[in-house]
């Protein structure tokens, strides 16, 4: 018995520095090498352009807005226009390179005697590519749905596929930094007013945005 404590001393110690040894190493891993839960708060700040198509079948050309805009749903920058509306959302590395997750979405906003409200969900499937340990290319791709509510006398349903191509940048542990394009392009849409009226619609939504992200 005397013999075998020096060798379980010896033991326990070896293991635990070989533990603490494998956590550090986990710490030092870059995004995407390993799985994890990932919260991210995407579109916090961007530059986007919308254009919406009213399709009428009646008429041989369509009709086309285009809205460029530019900030954050918070006022964060000095410019007036709200910008990309903002999702929160939860993503879970299901291997050390493959997520799967899905962002909410909320935007209010109000102007030129017109108020309307957003609500989305937003399901992605995404890939990592670690470049560094504090660097990743995060591309995700999915499908979505919105509803938008126009002063509550009107109505809109949406129908989208889109995705985003993110570089994070992660410099200290589990908190990061994404940057990049996305983009949503609606497969169907159909405003409806109170009085029953229906009009389709298409709308595609491009642009650069940053966000952050929370590795858990």
């Amino acid at each position: 018995m005397r013999h075998r404590l020096p060798l379980l001393a010896s033991l326990t110690v070896t293991v635990t520095v070989a533990a603490s040894t494998a956590a550090a190493h986990a710490d030092e891993l870059p995004f995407g090498a390993r799985a994890s839960t990932v919260l991210v708060v995407d579109h916090l700040v961007g530059a986007t352009r919308t254009t919406t198509t009213v399709v009428d079948d009646t008429k041989t050309d369509d009709v086309r807005y285009h809205l460029t805009e530019a900030g954050s749903p918070f006022g964060l920058v000095s410019v007036p226009i709200a910008g990309p509306s903002l999702r929160v959302g939860v993503h879970q590395f299901v291997t050390e390179s493959v997520s799967i997750g899905a962002g909410l979405q909320y935007f209010s906003a109000s102007g030129s005697g017109m108020k309307y409200t957003i609500f989305g969900f937003h399901p992605r499937v995404g890939f990592a590519i670690p470049l560094s340990p504090t660097s990743a290319f995060w591309l995700r791709a999915g499908g979505g749905y919105t509803y938008w509510d126009y002063a509550k006398d009107s109505s809109e349903n949406d129908w989208s596929v889109g995705g985003e191509a993110f570089y994070v940048y992660t410099p200290v542990s589990h908190f990061g930094l994404t940057f990049g394009p996305m983009i949503d392009h609606t497969l169907s849409a159909k405003y409806k007013t109170d009085s029953g009226r229906e009009t389709k619609l298409q709308r595609t939504v491009f642009g650069a945005t940053m966000g952050l992200l929370f590795d858990l």
